[in-house]
């Protein structure tokens, strides 16, 4: 096991008779590993949220953890409200911010070009990464309209399209909307949303096939 601080890691999903004995388990194992000095010693705060169970395999989440014992995010921690007056924690994780300060973007029309795109198909992407810059909005939208042709010209549909991915932001692929009684209002809005941020234009938003099921009285 490695340590990996500040990145993303993926959702272990277990069963529900391992869920509470697994994370016991590894915890214990590391921290034995920890004493020859070839680990860092972990806490079963540091593992648990990596943890869920297998009924919830199909979201394929992924986590970015944030310590925050002793309060010191405490300033950082947002609310929003639900319809029932439920207030939910949240914070806002920023990507990309500092393109300002880049350069223009290092790609020419003739990258994105038909011909171009045709290319890259060719020798296997099925992505069309633009680099960072503080022209990398406009340089998207040349970019999207090409790729949008060749799609349509190919008839590229769904997980088969070609994609844009914008260097610098979150490479968010899919957005699943958790099961709440108004999920395909909820799926338009974020749709709308993303739509409107021209890195997030790209991303697929579904709804989750796990059924609703709404608190008792």
């Amino acid at each position: 096991y490695e340590r990996t601080m500040s990145v993303p890691l993926p959702v272990l999903y277990v069963s529900r008779e391992l869920i509470h004995t697994m994370p016991k388990h590894i915890f214990t194992r590391l921290n034995e590993d920890a004493e020859s000095g070839d680990y860092t010693p972990w806490t079963i705060a540091d593992i648990a949220p990596y943890f869920k169970d297998d009924a919830f395999k199909d979201e394929n989440e992924w986590r970015l953890l944030f310590e925050n014992r002793n309060g010191k995010l405490a300033q950082c921690v947002r609310f929003r409200t639900l319809n029932d007056g439920v207030k939910i924690p949240y914070m806002v994780v920023k990507a990309g911010d500092a393109a300002k300060d880049y350069a223009q973007c290092p790609l020419t029309p003739e990258e994105f070009s038909l011909e171009a795109l045709q290319k890259r198909v060719e020798n296997g992407a099925t992505t069309i990464y633009i680099p960072q810059g503080n022209d990398q909005e406009a340089i998207y939208y040349k970019v999207e309209k090409n790729v949008i042709k060749y799609n349509m010209e190919n008839n590229l549909q769904g997980m088969y399209r070609l994609r844009i991915r914008c260097e610098g932001h979150l490479p968010i692929r899919q957005i699943m909307v958790a099961p709440t009684y108004n999920r395909d209002r909820l799926v338009e809005k974020i749709k709308r949303y993303c739509w409107s941020n021209y890195w997030l234009r790209d991303v697929d938003v579904v709804a989750s096939q796990i059924p609703y099921i709404p608190p008792s009285e």
